[in-house]
């Protein structure tokens, strides 16, 4: 955890809570009462400065808004997948489809995690396969219509075969 606190009102805490949960103990000790946790303090600075160099939250917002785009129009343009939400009602972080049959969504998931995708086979409740777009990287080696070309081909297409599709 991390905190930024004026001293003037971390003084007005109140007194009775235990030495450890003021934070007027901490300034007193320049953060040195107890052990902060370093590790997660400098990882948290890390991915800060990753998302400052990706264009910050907003070049992070149109990153995904970019992957789910891409997914939703090869689906909607698919003879194959169909989408199963409305339009205006699809989120930027899990997308949901079937295939024409439940045979062809196993082979798909099969495929899919061949590939790294884990996760496809989305909520049981719905039995909808689904991708939570953050476990799918920008440009993920053969994408969803390269899977979907070796399901719908019969065949498994290892590494990227042929077959047009997206790259996710």
């Amino acid at each position: 955890m991390l905190v930024i606190i004026r001293k003037d009102l971390a003084e007005t805490g109140p007194k009775t809570l235990p030495t450890m949960l003021q934070y007027r103990t901490f300034i007193a000790e320049n953060s040195l009462y107890n052990t902060p946790p370093t590790m997660g303090i400098y990882l948290v600075g890390e991915v800060f400065k990753w998302i400052q160099s990706q264009g910050g939250l907003a070049g992070m917002a149109e990153h995904n808004a970019a992957k789910a785009r891409l997914l939703y129009d090869y689906i909607d343009a698919s003879d194959f997948f169909r989408g199963t939400v409305q339009s205006d009602s699809r989120s930027q972080m899990n997308v949901c489809f079937r295939a024409p049959t439940e045979e062809l969504e196993t082979k798909f998931i099969g495929e899919a995690t061949k590939r790294g995708w884990t996760g496809s086979r989305g909520i049981e409740r719905g039995r909808d396969a689904s991708e939570h777009l953050q476990r799918v990287p920008a440009r993920c080696g053969g994408g969803l219509g390269r899977i979907h070309e070796g399901v719908r081909a019969g065949e498994p297409r290892g590494g990227g075969g042929g077959g047009a599709g997206v790259e996710l």
